[in-house]
């Protein structure tokens, strides 16, 4: 580093840093690591039981969940450093850094996460793990904030009270700060979020700014084309349209810009179309010759033209009804989505869950079912597939996917039979003789706690008919249709 150079981005002079020495390299790898540490924090903190229940709860088939926890189990990872690799060893919490499927999945995990403490937009609005909590009073951001803190850090997430950021916009609400289990939370005038800077106080100065800039950074990748003499000003005009001006008018179609703050951009653009034409001020040309010439027209036209085709966008969005049933509101939110029920999901909240059925609303089923197909999650022992939703078991094997056997030794069951007959054969004979001799001979009465369900002999009872004739009925107790399902 040679001294008496421009300061970096961090305004500190290169003398400065040699004066420090190891000092400032302690310094600066102390600094790294715990900004790496919050960039990561997030997604090594996901639980992997955590991904599995969010899945499920947002409606993603079965199938998908069996192949993603494939993908996770047993995973296993090195770390490389300059003297090498360490050995490998297991990672158990977190998603996959890298993966083009984590970003999906954290949004899942983080929608089902804050599901509780959610509210319409502009009250709440969220991007992956960038949370933004809007209310009328101090005491209110408090309490939303500590019930967001409440329901993240009970379900392994944790809230970085050192990233965590208030404005206030209103003078009179200036004076108190905000809390955050005991901490300070850091007041600011403004703060950027999703790449958008928002002020205290209700100007756009800082974005409109922040835009100048991005044009005149596009405008310099590209400067050996607009620079060159070679080249017509007309294909200069389209090189500009296409890189340097989308970079300007990123986001503004939203933004309630000022005559100045107009102003400033125009002036920004002159500039830069001068110097691709190049032409300066003290050649007195006039700008609309200077647009002209490069096919160029204003740019606060443009900027009202992007607002209008951005409200003519909002206006044709289709008018979003809920279902009554299955949905909290009968109206989408501010964001354009249903807000379901438990249980309950689709765009318009008119679908179950699977171990959800539809009546009046999604009701959850008495039974444990089971998303099965013929591709990944298929029937075993003979079993077949009831409407992707449940295995028909044959009588010896049980279990959602029947791949447990009755018997004790794990064989199938093979019972005894009266002459020929097989036990659950003679018990539906019996079954079907013992009301006709009861109209015969007198009331048929079986115990109120027990059903007719025909199993093998080691789950049996027995029921009488009060009558001149006993017969004795092979039953068994009610047991949750799990077991024979």
């Amino acid at each position: 580093m040679k001294s008496g150079k421009a300061v970096g981005p961090d305004d500190i002079p290169v003398e400065v840093w040699k004066c420090l020495g190891e000092a400032a390299v302690e310094f600066l790898a102390s600094l790294f690591n715990r900004v790496l540490e919050n960039l990561e924090k997030a997604y090594d903190r996901v639980l992997r039981e955590e991904l599995w229940y969010c899945m499920r709860k947002s409606g993603v088939a079965e199938k998908y969940v069996r192949v993603v926890q494939d993908m996770y189990e047993r995973s296993r990872t090195v770390v490389r450093c300059a003297v090498g690799q360490t050995e490998e060893f297991n990672v158990e919490v977190g998603l996959h850094q890298g993966s083009a499927l984590s970003p999906f999945l954290f949004a899942i995990v983080m929608d089902q996460l804050s599901e509780e403490v959610r509210q319409e937009s502009p009250w709440t609005m969220m991007f992956a793990d960038d949370i933004v909590i809007c209310s009328e009073s101090r005491e209110q951001v408090e309490e939303n904030l500590e019930r967001g803190r409440f329901a993240l850090e009970r379900r392994g997430m944790k809230v970085s009270c050192s990233k965590t950021e208030y404005m206030c916009v209103n003078e009179r609400e200036g004076s108190g700060t905000v809390r955050l289990q005991g901490e300070e939370v850091q007041k600011v005038q403004e703060f950027k979020y999703l790449g958008s800077t928002v002020q205290s106080n209700g100007e756009c100065g800082k974005e409109v700014k922040k835009r100048v800039q991005a044009g005149w950074n596009g405008w310099r990748k590209v400067s050996g084309v607009l620079c060159d003499r070679k080249i017509s000003a007309r294909i200069k005009g389209k090189v500009y349209r296409t890189v340097v001006r989308p970079a300007m008018l990123y986001g503004l179609e939203t933004v309630s810009l000022r005559k100045r703050q107009e102003s400033e951009l125009e002036v920004a653009e002159l500039k830069m179309l001068r110097f691709s034409l190049g032409v300066t001020r003290l050649d007195r040309i006039r700008n609309k010759y200077i647009r002209g010439t490069a096919h160029v027209g204003r740019l606060g036209d443009k900027v009202r033209e992007a607002r209008l085709r951005w409200f003519g966008h909002v206006q044709r969005r289709e008018k979003c009804s809920c279902n009554q049933m299955g949905s909290r509101h009968d109206r989408c939110n501010g964001t354009g989505f249903c807000q379901c029920k438990e249980g309950t999901t689709g765009i318009k909240c008119d679908e179950c869950w699977p171990g959800y059925y539809w009546k009046q609303g999604c009701q959850h089923q008495e039974y444990q079912t089971n998303v099965c197909d013929e591709e990944l999650l298929m029937c075993q022992n003979g079993g077949t597939c009831h409407q992707n939703q449940r295995c028909i078991c044959p009588h010896e094997f049980k279990g959602v996917l029947c791949q447990h056997s009755r018997c004790e030794d794990g064989k199938k069951c093979i019972h005894g039979d009266h002459n020929g007959a097989s036990v659950p054969a003679l018990s539906l004979a019996l079954l079907l003789l013992c009301p006709l001799l009861t109209l015969l001979l007198g009331s048929a009465v079986l115990r109120p706690e027990t059903v007719p369900v025909f199993l093998p002999p080691s789950h049996t009872s027995t029921h009488t008919c009060d009558g001149a004739l006993a017969i004795t009925l092979l039953c068994t107790l009610k047991e949750p249709r799990t077991s024979w399902t």
